[in-house]
């Protein structure tokens, strides 16, 4: 079966422009880790929350760069038949390098903003620690 021109550009575009996605999210994420490694030479300046909050993120770092890298690879190989094709690649690789590490890191940041104190209670503690 012979498929039209037209379809076959489309294709080559949508490509194109999913590998110009991962690219803008690698560049984006790696400018947050920058901004945590900044952060973390800052963090006596930084509220007990705002630590809290750093943590996570850093925690969350690792799955974070395992599934970006799941993306360049999905995005990078040579056919559509690769096994990291999220599409027509392996089940295993997905479920591993894609969901699961994503919901670690929504775990992490669940878990993270369960356990945040709220704003009247960090107040409450620094008026506490400023009194004593």
């Amino acid at each position: 079966m012979r498929v039209p021109t037209n379809q076959l550009s489309t294709q080559e575009t949508g490509r194109k422009l999913v590998k110009a996605g991962v690219i803008i999210v690698a560049l984006t994420f790696a400018a947050l880790i920058g901004f945590t490694g900044y952060f973390w030479s800052h963090r006596s300046r930084l509220t007990s929350a705002r630590k809290m909050l750093l943590a996570a993120f850093t925690i969350a770092i690792p799955f974070l760069i395992v599934r970006i890298v799941y993306s360049f690879l999905g995005a990078f190989a040579s056919t559509l038949f690769s096994q990291w094709s999220p599409v027509k690649g392996s089940w295993r690789a997905f479920l591993v390098m894609g969901l699961v590490m994503e919901y670690i890191v929504v775990l992490v940041y669940i878990y993270t903003g369960i356990t945040l104190p709220s704003n009247k209670e960090e107040q409450a503690q620094s008026e506490g620690i400023a009194n004593a």
